[in-house]
């Protein structure tokens, strides 16, 4: 992953990792090994990134755990500043849920850390 803009494959690296939960979940059953903050983060970055609004509701939804503890998972990532919460302007009752700048760089140095690996990993010719 060498090519292009820094951004670029951060973005694509993001889109892998996704494709890698979904196919670990899918395989083992989300149950077995959940991370839904993990997940949560990686669809707010690609929002992000997408220009996309992304609310409450389907955020829970990426989750793949339960209601309650998405919301909870939810709760803890803003308290530690990962994420804030709007109201929507149109509807007040739809709560609008972004990355922000302490999330985006938290995300931006684990998808770093996940290329560096990746990359020795083909250099060592594994």
């Amino acid at each position: 992953m060498t090519a292009g803009p820094p951004g670029d494959r951060r973005i694509a690296l993001c889109r892998s990792v996704i494709d890698i939960r979904k196919a670990v979940g899918d395989s083992l059953g989300f149950a077995l090994c959940p991370s839904p903050i993990w997940d949560m983060l990686l669809d707010l970055f690609l929002a992000h990134h997408e220009g996309r609004d992304v609310y409450l509701w389907p955020l829970c939804m990426v989750a793949n755990t339960p209601l309650s503890t998405a919301h909870r998972k939810i709760n803890e990532m803003e308290r530690q500043g990962l994420l804030v919460r709007t109201a929507a302007a149109r509807d007040r009752r739809r709560i609008g849920v972004a990355i922000s700048a302490q999330g985006l760089a938290t995300v931006t140095s684990l998808l770093d850390r996940i290329e560096g690996i990746c990359q020795a990993v083909v250099a060592s010719g594994l």
